[in-house]
């Protein structure tokens, strides 16, 4: 099934993946190069990485509960999505569905 979804939660869901997938990269970039982890700049930064994590998981909760879990074919059941950002478009399968 595919909703159209507020361009305004798509927006602020893919700022906060952007920021996320920064913060991930740059704390690999320090650990891949042995930075030292015992510096303010690193705890800083780690602090960062996880912020943007919970963040992106509240919103993508808050998609969830928005658009799945309250239309009654995905009540209950476990389900796959995928937000294409250019076009505001939440695809969503039941997981584990027979195509036919």
């Amino acid at each position: 099934m595919q909703i159209k979804i507020d361009n305004e939660l798509s927006n602020y869901i893919e700022s906060l993946q952007y920021e996320k997938d920064r913060t991930n990269e740059i704390m690999a970039f320090m650990l891949s190069h042995d930075y030292n982890i015992h510096t303010s700049a690193f705890r800083q930064w780690n602090h960062d990485n996880q912020e943007a994590y919970v963040k992106y998981q509240e919103a993508k909760n808050e998609l969830e509960n928005q658009y799945i879990h309250n239309r009654p074919e995905f009540k209950g059941k476990k389900v796959k999505w995928n937000l294409d950002f250019s076009n505001k478009i939440l695809t969503v399968e039941v997981a584990n569905a027979k195509k036919d």
